[in-house]
């Protein structure tokens, strides 16, 4: 879980700069995927198999999908 925070770091510095810039949405529509599309459905799939691994992974992929989607914003827009 604590290494996932790069991951997050990231995503956080780089949703900073495209706010400065005037784009606001963006980062936020980054967030709302991130959080609502693949980590609370990843725990929610998981989480009768798994048990609470499936809550703690959540968090490293959701943290991944959100620093790939704001490199990706961040390199072509």
């Amino acid at each position: 879980m604590v290494w996932s925070f790069i991951f997050f770091g990231l995503s956080f510095v780089l949703a900073g700069v495209v706010r400065s810039t005037g784009a606001v949405i963006p980062p936020l529509i980054i967030l709302f995927i991130a959080l609502w599309v693949v980590r609370i459905p990843f725990a929610y799939a998981y989480v009768d198999s798994w048990g609470s691994d499936a809550i703690w992974w959540s968090f490293p992929l959701g943290s991944l999908v959100s620093m790939l989607l704001s490199i990706a914003y961040y390199t072509f827009r």
